[in-house]
C-alpha cells in the first residue's frame, strides 16, 4: 500500500528502497540490529521531518538536529514509545548522505546494553518497523507533493522568462532591422556625398587653374 501511494506521486521514488530492511550499525564498538531505508530527501531535510514526526506522535524531541546542530546520529534517551515498550528506552537514528539522498538507520536500546533485534525482542523490533513505515507513509507523499509544487512554480517562472526573452528578441530584431535600414541609408548618403566631394574638388581645381591663367595674362 505504501509503495502504491508513493509511486502515484512520483515515479522517481522507485529508485529509493522505501521498504525498511533489517541491517546492522556499529554503535559503542559493537554491531546493533537496525532498520535501514534509502531515501531521496537530503539528510538535513529528512532529520527535521523525523524529529517533527516523533515529537507529534510520541511527545519527545530528538537531540542532534536543530539550531546550529546537524549531527549524523540523532538520539532520544529515556523516552516512552508505547508501541515498542512500556518502559523508557533509548532511541537512535543515524541519517547520512548517500549517492541518491540519505541512508537512514533506526535502532533502539531497550535497557542497558540490550538492543531490539529480530532474534531477540522480535515484537519490539517489528514495532520499530511499523513506526518507520508509518513515518514514510506520512512524510514521503508530502515531500514529493512539495517538490511537485516547487517544480510547477519553476515551470511558470521559466515560461514567463521565455516569453520575456521572446519579446526582447523580437524588439532587438526590429531594432536591428531599423538600424540596418539606417545603415543602408547612411551608406547611400555617404556614397552620394563622396561623389559630391569629388565633383567639388574637381571644380575647385579647375577654378584654381583658371585663376592662375588669368594671373599670367595680367603680368
Amino acid at each position: 500500500m505504501l509503495a502504491a501511494i508513493i509511486f502515484s506521486i512520483q515515479p522517481r521514488i522507485m529508485a529509493q528502497d522505501i521498504t525498511p530492511k533489517e541491517g546492522f550499525i556499529v554503535y559503542e564498538d559493537a554491531p546493533r540490529a537496525c532498520w535501514v531505508v534509502h531515501l531521496d530527501p537530503e539528510p538535513k531535510t529528512l532529520k527535521k521531518a523525523w524529529k517533527v514526526y516523533l515529537d507529534d506522535e510520541f511527545g519527545f524531541s530528538l537531540k542532534g538536529i536543530g539550531f546550529l546542530t546537524n549531527k549524523d546520529l540523532l538520539s532520544a534517551e529515556e523516552v516512552m514509545v508505547k508501541p515498542i515498550a512500556n518502559d523508557p528506552l533509548n532511541l537512535y537514528t543515524q541519517i547520512v548522505e548517500d549517492v541518491n539522498g540519505s541512508e537512514m538507520k533506526f535502532f533502539v536500546e531497550l535497557k542497558s546494553n540490550v538492543y531490539a533485534s529480530d532474534a531477540d525482542h522480535r515484537f519490539e523490533f517489528r514495532a520499530m518497523q511499523d513506526i518507520l513505515q508509518d513515518f514514510l507513509a506520512e512524510y514521503l507523499p508530502t515531500y514529493y507533493q512539495s517538490r511537485v509544487q516547487d517544480a510547477e512554480k519553476r515551470l511558470v517562472s521559466l515560461a514567463e522568462e521565455r516569453e520575456d526573452l521572446k519579446k526582447k528578441i523580437a524588439r532587438d530584431s526590429q531594432r536591428i532591422q531599423e538600424l540596418q535600414s539606417e545603415i543602408e541609408q547612411r551608406q547611400l548618403e555617404l556614397e552620394t556625398n563622396q561623389s559630391r566631394l569629388e565633383l567639388a574638388e574637381a571644380k575647385l581645381e579647375a577654378r584654381k587653374e583658371k585663376l592662375e591663367r588669368i594671373r599670367e595674362q595680367l603680368r
